[in-house]
């Protein structure tokens, strides 16, 4: 029929119908338009692959950058650039925050697993965005000194954004100098002419124009901005003081006028105070104050003579000074010659109000209404970059994004701020690709709090289904697993144990009783585990009762246990557990055995044994001894294991060797419950599941149990995903270890019996529990009754002990 398929469900209760559902098939899915978006390299051509994570706490973002590098590893086929693009567009940017870079899918897996362990590794940038919620962003331009040549060719070949407003800056230069400003800038890296000032000047606005307009394709916009000498024009473009054609104007007078200055000067960096300089230079003509970049960073400039003196007083003293490798004596007396038409120059520009904050680092205040005055001292006075750089920081600044070809205001920074927060990030750097170094720096500036627009950087991609985010759960109350004295002290108090309730000292110093119900709608995790169409209380169950019952009785180790007589559960039937404990033998060991019967069964119908073992009163020591190191996963070395989407709690699984490895993890439901347990047995039941995965322990027409266990130490309760390491062992047996998902270990046991367990056990095992209770059955009628038809059933129902509830002999 045309239409959505429907149905009808009614729910019958004493007062008669009581609720109605019409239930209404699922519309088809529409096509939610998502295109092939993907654009190849996006802002950078050849930049590595980045994966952005977060968390809202330093546990979270290693929790979710274990929960990632799983997902990973069991998804080979997933395309990198796909994660890359679903991070960005489909996850929260949270407080703690990590970029991990790589070439690879094995690279960017390699740095989440650093991530999550909380270990430095290459690509890997983590960082925490302060408490504002944002990193307010600074740019500071470079100024003359950090030029090389061909600093800007690798950026320009690789980034169309960069290299249109390059090209739109060089040619404004160009026209105004006369002279091939890109030819230096773009060439290669021997050319003499990029430390002249004439081509230092010019080359250096054009690259930082070029970085202001590819950042803020990437979505990174200065709140506040500061420049350093010649950095200055930048900055004052930046913050829209000048339009680029007189920006550009200004920077071509003011080196084309130092450049035509006689030589002769020098500059020097002494490692002093500025009050310890100023005092030096008393007395010495020729030499002044050029920069003041730090508390302990001052840079005279002048006659060389002049400063040569200066800087040896300091070097006698021991302070640490260096020549800078300059055309002129920036900033002094030796500038006074241009002084007079750079200010004509700047007289015919127009000049407008910042649009954002611009710390002059004339004064080291903002600048609020500039004027063709403030370029001509500006290159005469001491650049005040210290001072420009507390500007900022007071402004709100915490992320300072040093725009120029190298870190050279990034190595001053830090010392400038003092002990205010805040963070250096050059984007470009000689000694990396240009690609990889913007991508740095943007990874730095986004983990600190900056704004980024990653999917702008990446260029598209398709979104892909990732992991969820891994909530970090916190228990209020006390521990429901108490230690032994406290045990002791409560009279075996089982302290709400899902399975057990109850617990009594047998008399005679005979041992003890415990005793339990367990049921599918009482105990709803049990639905899932489905053996042969029954359902089973897993073996696991158990081991969690016989050590449950031990730690109350004074024996915290599992000697052995074994399975007798698997547990059927049909949906409807609940049964009554017991386990005893009994008195201890002359090792110290007491024999533990596990009952179970149908609950409302006759006072005279048996009681099934369905396990027995031995409790030992402790582990002995180093019962971890020779486990894996569950702190460096995914486990080194081993090989990806195809598991598919997360079967039964194997969220991933490895082999190396003989050995396999899997990290499980009960479902959020259950996960809630799993610290009243000392070991969920779901959880375990999914740990030596994975055996299976290895194909080599498949039996046709039989599913493999454990059946008997050898040696099981609990270290830890509460555990709600555990690493594994199962390791074959004689005939049918492995060794398990298993760790929590922070390395922590939670349970070893020296030997597991794997054994299968045909489907006719399971039939006989339940056929005791099945009769019990009460029972629905349909029956064709022979013959039939009144108005009975070919299709007639009988209905009756039988409640427990015989007595008949229905007789319907009529049709239905």
């Amino acid at each position: 029929a045309a239409g959505p398929r429907r149905a009808g469900v009614s729910a019958f209760g004493v007062s008669g119908t009581n609720a109605h559902i019409i239930v209404a098939e699922a519309p088809a899915p529409e096509d939610a338009g998502v295109p092939e978006t993907r654009g190849g390299d996006g802002l950078l051509a050849g930049a590595p692959l980045a994966w952005p994570v977060s968390g809202r706490t330093a546990a979270g973002l290693a929790a979710q950058a274990g929960r990632l590098a799983r997902w990973v590893a069991a998804r080979p086929e997933a395309d990198p650039a796909d994660v890359a693009w679903s991070l960005a567009t489909g996850r929260a940017g949270l407080e703690h925050r990590a970029l991990v870079t790589g070439a690879s899918a094995a690279e960017l897996a390699a740095g989440l697993a650093a991530v999550a362990a909380g270990d430095p590794a290459p690509g890997v940038v983590t960082g925490v965005v302060p408490l504002s919620g944002t990193g307010r962003t600074g740019f500071v331009f470079a100024g003359q000194g950090s030029q090389r040549a061909g600093m800007g060719a690798q950026l320009h070949a690789c980034s169309p954004v960069f290299a249109q407003a390059f090209d739109q800056a060089c040619g404004l230069l160009e026209a105004e100098l006369g002279v091939p400003v890109a030819e230096v800038v773009l060439g290669s890296g021997e050319d003499d002419r990029a430390d002249q000032t004439l081509y230092a000047q010019a080359g250096l606005f054009a690259v930082e124009a070029g970085l202001v307009a590819l950042l803020a394709a990437c979505g990174v916009t200065p709140d506040a901005v500061a420049g350093h000498s010649v950095g200055e024009v930048t900055a004052a473009y930046a913050a829209g003081v000048l339009t680029l054609e007189d920006a550009c104007r200004l920077v071509a007078a003011r080196a084309r006028l130092m450049q035509a200055l006689p030589a002769g000067g020098a500059m020097t960096a002494i490692a002093a105070a500025e009050a310890e300089v100023t005092q030096a230079l008393e007395g010495v003509a020729g030499v002044s104050v050029a920069a003041v970049n730090g508390p302990s960073s001052v840079v005279v400039s002048g006659d060389a003579e002049a400063v040569g003196q200066v800087a040896g007083v300091f070097r006698d003293r021991g302070v640490r000074v260096r020549g800078l490798r300059v055309s002129h004596a920036f900033h002094s007396h030796r500038m006074d010659p241009v002084l007079g038409e750079l200010a004509g120059v700047a007289a015919r520009l127009a000049y407008a109000v910042p649009r954002i904050p611009w710390a002059g680092a004339l004064t080291g205040e903002l600048v609020s209404e500039p004027g063709a005055g403030y370029w001509a001292r500006q290159a005469r006075e001491p650049v005040r970059f210290a001072d420009a750089v507390m500007a900022l920081a007071g402004q709100g600044v915490s992320v300072f994004v040093e725009i120029g070809p190298d870190g050279t205001l990034s190595a001053l920074g830090p010392a400038a701020l003092g002990e205010r927060d805040g963070v250096f990030v050059p984007v470009l750097r000689p000694d990396r690709p240009a690609a990889a170094s913007v991508l740095a720096a943007l990874a730095r500036a986004h983990v600190h709090g900056a704004a980024v627009d990653w999917p702008a950087v990446f260029g598209g991609g398709r979104p892909v289904d990732l992991p969820t985010y891994a909530f970090q759960h916190q228990r209020y109350w006390p521990p429901l697993r108490p230690a032994q004295a406290e045990v002791a002290a409560l009279g075996l108090g089982l302290n709400n144990h899902p399975l057990l309730a109850a617990a009594a000292e047998l008399a005679g110093g005979r041992g003890f009783l415990f005793a339990g119900r367990v049921s599918v709608p009482s105990h709803p995790w049990l639905a899932g585990h489905v053996v042969a169409g029954r359902v089973l209380l897993p073996e696991t169950a158990f081991v969690e009762l016989a050590v449950r019952a031990g730690d109350a009785a004074g024996c915290s180790r599992l000697a052995d246990l074994t399975v007798t007589t698997p547990l059927v559960l049909p949906g409807h039937t609940a049964a009554h557990i017991q386990v005893l404990v009994g008195a201890p033998a002359q090792d110290g060991q007491r024999p533990v055995e596990i009952y179970a019967r149908a609950e409302g069964a006759a006072v005279e119908d048996p009681w099934t044994r369905h396990a027995t073992g031995r409790l030992a009163q402790a582990a002995p020591a180093g019962a971890f001894t020779g486990a894996e190191d569950f702190t460096r996963w995914p486990p080194e070395g081993a090989d990806v294991v195809p598991a598919g989407p997360e079967p039964d709690g194997v969220r991933a699984a490895w082999r190396r060797g003989a050995d396999v490895f899997a990290e499980v993890a009960l479902p959020d439901d259950d996960a809630a419950g799993a610290g009243a347990f000392g070991l969920h047995p779901a959880l375990l039941s999914a740990a030596l599941r994975v055996a299976e995965l290895t194909g080599e322990r498949a039996t046709p027409g039989a599913v493999s149990r454990p059946q008997a266990w050898t040696g099981v130490t609990l270290h830890a309760a509460g555990a709600s995903v555990l690493r594994v390491r199962l390791r074959p062992g004689a005939g049918d047996t492995v060794t398990l270890a298993a760790a929590d998902d922070q390395g922590t270990p939670v349970l070893s046991a020296e030997k597991v019996l794997l054994l299968p367990v045909p489907p006719e056990q399971l039939a006989e095992a339940g056929d005791g529990l099945a009769g019990a209770l009460f029972g629905v059955e349909w029956v064709p009628v022979a013959g039939g009754g009144a108005g009975a038809g070919d299709d007639a059933v009988a209905v009756s129902g039988v409640a427990d002990g015989g007595a008949a509830v229905a007789d319907a002999g009529g049709a239905v």
